[in-house]
């Protein structure tokens, strides 16, 4: 069971990052300082990896004790990929994609069975064709929910708005990758 869990989302006064989270790992991406009774109070015990990729994010490192720092990084369980406004995380059930410059959108989302993204970046999904798109909400931006709706009816794209506090299981979506990578046979 492969969950994207939203501590909190950009524009709302409790962004405290993403948890993703399956059986064997818990990955954190951009948590605040806050997360780290978030994450207890949702009863994770162990961070396995904290990605970050703002340097006013940088405190939250200290969550794990091993840190890579670099523009990608293999780990046990998954890949981590860090460009300009793109993270590419990729696991053994699916290819997850968190957008925050809509430039990025249009490489990144060819190869993702999941986008999350801002309202903003809406017109990438022109060129991608994700399984499951989540979209977060922006200052002055529409509402994500009715941005969601568009999507669907524009793009033919299962899409749904982040709000904190949302789980998100991808298997329930049917988000996960159809070809598994053999890591998980070992």
């Amino acid at each position: 069971m492969l969950n994207i869990h939203f501590l909190g989302v950009e524009g709302d006064p409790e962004f405290c990052g993403t948890l993703i989270q399956d059986n064997k790992f818990s990955l954190v991406l951009d948590p605040c300082p806050g997360a780290a009774a978030i994450l207890k109070r949702l009863g994770v015990g162990r961070i396995d990896a904290c990605i970050i990729t703002d340097e006013s994010f940088s405190y939250s490192a200290s969550l794990i004790s091993d840190n890579v720092v670099g523009e990608s990084a293999n780990l046990d369980y998954c890949r981590v990929d860090l460009s300009q406004g793109c993270v590419r995380i990729i696991v053994p059930d699916a290819r997850i994609v968190f957008i925050s410059d809509s430039s990025c959108a249009l490489s990144a989302g060819h190869v993702a069975d999941v986008i999350v993204l801002p309202v903003s970046a809406f017109d990438s999904l022109k060129s991608s064709r994700p399984r499951l798109a989540i979209f977060l909400p922006c200052i002055d931006s529409p509402n994500p929910l009715y941005v969601a709706r568009d999507a669907r009816k524009k793009f033919g794209v299962q899409a749904i708005a982040a709000r904190p506090g949302l789980t998100v299981d991808l298997g329930a979506y049917s988000a996960l990758s159809e070809q598994k990578g053999l890591g998980k046979f070992s």
